[in-house]
């Protein structure tokens, strides 16, 4: 099945998977002025360049300066850019050598049909607008352009991946990209121009196109399970001898075991960089397969670490700063270097170059905001870092331009599957008149929901909306705790009955309305002081029974919808996923008054969840589940 991509590129969800096959159709859109916003293409061959045609379209209503597409070498951040100055005028730079174009069509808020062509032999560049040709001038004549390539839509380059600048940057539309490592034809380009039939990118295809979105602000990646393949390669935004060395990166995770947070390789040595946690709940540095160990620093389960480690050649200092709490510095590798072409890989520990992992070093839980340098970063601005404060993003990696690789169990480059790892994209929004479709069985598709109170709850009413013509066990709402995995649990079963597990202890109801391929308006209640629990469908109130009365549900609460959780945060089982629709997700840390339970039901006017809202909802997508607007027969 071809992943489902939602290509409206805003900072927050821009594709549910990172790669899409054939954008035949869609449109790549860029909806405001940013130095972030922006799409990696991946080629499909790296080659030195001694000729390139690049053709596209695009749409904008700005008449200002824009990038429309931008590729860098290493060597040159201009290597081949087309660009608009102004309105009216054409720029292609190659090389840094640049040249304008006059007189060819330009309307605002309507598509434009753009080649660029550039050939190393003759020295002539030359645009095509919607067909026409302009005259063709001479630019860089016996020049190429070295791989590897960086090549990006909507930002100019200032470095390679990166140095964007948001009055330089593409506000609009851009399609149908496609590039040849040669020039094409007039009659080629003729064709692409009209939409006829023509042959394809060889170098870019918009038919099969790897992309990704390099600003991961606010983004994490996630390793859900133990794997010995699951792993994130990260490319080096510059090639240069390591002498000074800082790493810095936030982790999340409820294992104590051995794990790995930070692996580069080099052909020399396996561990020219390795940082991990231990088993007992230190730290661990390795810097040219030298170790040192760090102990009696934080590291909080089950919460957010901030995690810095620097080192110094000259003195041989090495150091690691966590939540804050800087360790002794102690003394690796003097006046050594981290040299030869690095392989960066996060999720596991490379016992060979790029490879050779084991379970045992595997890393479980949620990595975020990777920064490298190559200088040892001052005391003041790791704790910037640590504070979420403005600090100077890493040169050497930098989450808010990083070029990456996922791989999955087979090793080839993934998105996010059924297999082992994803790209989460937190986001808060209004979900009002959207609806979260689950369509189909899985063990992996599912929402994190973060509630707007951490609080331990006495009492407790969840009311939603749900569809489905699946007449199986099905868990609608999963709240889990530290000790109990059912701490506030909702199923529908088979046979006109429901399920509520609180804090383990299971009541069933029966005889209320259950009906499938039709919308459910579904409340449960809990209080702590009378014990009583109690059902709403459709309005219809069930019997008030007695469970867990006199506890409570402690904080802090894993809240999913899509899945039943068997362990804090994940452990799925297939055959006890949601399949189907659901909507008007409300959550209060009280018992609502039957009043507002038919309210909810009718909705009428009631007051929106304190702890979750559907109208601002911070929530999580994981894997294959899609959200939109609530179908309607009638405008």
């Amino acid at each position: 099945m071809r992943p489902f991509c939602d290509l409206n590129l805003t900072t927050q969800v821009i594709c549910v998977f990172l790669n899409c096959a054939d954008l035949s159709g869609k449109v790549f859109t860029f909806p405001q002025e940013s130095n972030t916003i922006h799409a990696k293409l991946v080629p499909n061959k790296s080659v030195n360049l001694q000729s390139i045609t690049v053709c596209l379209r695009f749409f904008t209503d700005l008449s200002r300066s824009q990038s429309i597409f931008s590729l860098a070498t290493r060597s040159s951040d201009n290597a081949f850019i087309l660009y608009k100055p102004q309105y009216d005028v054409y720029h292609i730079n190659v090389m840094d050598k640049v040249t304008d174009f006059w007189g060819l069509p330009d309307k605002l808020s309507e598509w434009i049909s753009l080649c660029g062509t550039w050939e190393s032999k003759t020295g002539l560049a030359q645009v095509w607008v919607n067909g026409k040709p302009s005259s063709r001038k001479l630019l860089l004549r016996g020049g190429e352009l070295a791989a590897p390539h960086s090549i990006v839509l909507s930002q100019d380059q200032d470095n390679y991946g990166g140095g964007f600048d948001a009055k330089q940057s593409f506000v609009g539309h851009i399609k149908d990209v496609h590039m040849w490592d040669y020039v094409l034809s007039p009659h080629d380009i003729q064709h692409f121009t009209d939409g006829s039939t023509f042959g394809p990118g060889n170098v870019l295809n918009w038919r099969d196109m790897e992309y990704t979105t390099q600003d991961l602000t606010g983004q994490m990646f996630v390793f859900p399970v133990l794997s010995n393949t699951a792993h994130v390669q990260l490319t080096p935004n510059i090639e240069k001898i390591l002498f000074n060395v800082t790493i810095c990166l936030r982790f999340y995770s409820d294992e104590s075991k051995l794990q790995a947070l930070f692996s580069l390789a080099t052909p020399s040595a396996n561990d020219g960089l390795y940082l991990y946690q231990g088993p007992t709940g230190g730290y661990h540095f390795v810097v040219g397969d030298q170790l040192a160990t760090f102990l009696a620093l934080p590291n909080n389960r089950n919460q957010w670490n901030s995690i810095c480690a620097t080192w110094d050649s000259s003195t041989g200092l090495t150091q690691l700063w966590v939540n804050g709490a800087a360790s002794p510095k102690k003394a690796l590798l003097p006046g050594g270097s981290i040299a030869g072409i690095p392989i960066i890989v996060l999720g596991q520990d490379q016992d060979s170059y790029g490879g050779t992992f084991n379970t045992d070093d595997a890393f479980v839980g949620h990595i975020t905001d990777v920064h490298m340098w190559d200088h040892r970063l001052s005391g003041s601005k790791m704790q910037c870092y640590m504070n979420n404060l403005p600090f100077k993003a890493g040169n050497f990696l930098n989450w808010q331009a990083l070029e990456f690789t996922m791989h999955d169990k087979r090793g080839a480059r993934t998105a996010v599957t059924s297999s082992t790892i994803c790209v989460v994209f937190p986001n808060r929004a209004d979900l009002s008149g959207k609806v979260m479709i689950f369509s189909r069985e899985s063990n992996t598709a599912h929402v994190t929901l973060t509630p707007d109170k951490t609080t331990d709850l006495h009492a407790a009413t969840v009311c939603l909306r749900f569809f489905t013509d699946l007449a199986r066990t099905q868990s609608l709402f999963s709240l889990a705790t530290r000790r109990k995995d059912n701490g506030f649990v909702l199923f529908t079963a088979d046979g006109g009955m429901y399920q509520v597990w609180i804090m383990d202890s299971l009541t069933m109801f029966w005889g209320l309305p259950q009906k499938l391929s039709e919308w459910m308006s579904f409340c449960a209640t809990w209080d702590s002081v009378t014990g009583l629990t109690q059902l709403w469908v459709n309005g219809r109130p069930g019997l008030r029974k007695s469970q867990h009365r006199g506890g409570n549900i402690p904080a802090p609460h894993s809240i999913i919808l899509g899945q039943e959780q068997d362990t804090f945060g994940g452990d799925f089982k297939i055959t006890q996923s949601f399949f189907g629709h659901l909507t008007d997700l409300h959550m209060w840390n009280y018992v609502l008054s039957p009043v507002d339970i038919q309210h909810f039901t009718e909705d009428a006017t009631f007051l929106p969840g304190n702890v979750l809202k559907w109208g601002d909802l911070e929530h999580t997508i994981h894997g294959f589940v899609v959200v939109e607007d609530k179908q309607r027969l009638t405008e």
